[in-house]
């Protein structure tokens, strides 16, 4: 393994995708929001982020891209950021986890565009042909640059799991809902901090916590 590669993994215990159930809010948005806050404050702003979606119903199926660094969730980040009231906070977070969910099931109904753009820029390759305006646009670079990298997996077989970051000044964050806890491995080159990074994503998780608990107080049973 590289030296430079730092992993950190994080068991959260408090509560799981049960509790966020609960308290109203989609686990994986809620989540991804609370990556959002991470990476922000680890690094000073936004970053073009990966999620991986199955497209398994697809017969010869394999993945999408869920691009969850969304307009909601930058404006939830920005809120928190900024000091807004805690209502407002709570207001911008589901709707940040509302969208989530709709973009995700567009990627997982063959609606993502990263495939489709790099089996056209592929295509381009293949022939020959110099590489179209828009695979050499800032805007599309920047965007597949994929700062943080994430992907969740389902099985109950597997304690903890990670990846490697895709770009050397990014993250690359690996995690698991289950119901009582949540569990994530996250990695970084240095002198970037897997560490540092871990920590901000527990500080998040406890700010949503207050900002859901707040809206809907938990029932004891779904904190086990």
């Amino acid at each position: 393994m590289d030296a430079s590669l730092e992993l950190c993994d994080v068991s959260w215990t408090a509560w799981g995708s049960r509790a966020l159930k609960a308290w109203g809010i989609a686990p994986d948005g809620c989540v991804q929001a609370a990556l959002q806050l991470a990476f922000h404050r680890a690094t000073g702003g936004p970053g073009s982020t990966y999620e991986a979606c199955s497209t398994a119903r697809f017969a010869g199926g394999r993945t999408e891209t869920i691009r969850s660094c969304t307009v909601e969730v930058a404006a939830w980040v920005r809120a928190v950021v900024g000091g807004a009231d805690e209502a407002a906070q709570a207001a911008l977070l589901r709707a940040a986890a509302r969208q989530h969910a709709i973009i995700s099931r567009e990627a997982a109904e063959g609606g993502g565009f990263d495939r489709h753009l790099f089996a056209l820029q592929r295509l381009a390759a293949e022939r020959g042909e110099p590489p179209p305006a828009l695979f050499v646009d800032e805007t599309y670079t920047t965007t597949t640059c994929n700062l943080l990298s994430t992907s969740t997996l389902t099985t109950p077989s597997l304690v903890l799991s990670g990846f490697g970051p895709v770009h050397a000044d990014g993250y690359g964050v690996s995690y698991q809902l289950p119901q009582h806890a949540l569990r994530f491995c996250v990695s970084a080159y240095k002198p970037h901090s897997a560490k540092a990074f871990a920590h901000e994503l527990c500080s998040a998780l406890r700010l949503v916590e207050r900002l859901l608990q707040t809206e809907a107080p938990l029932p004891s049973r779904a904190r086990l």
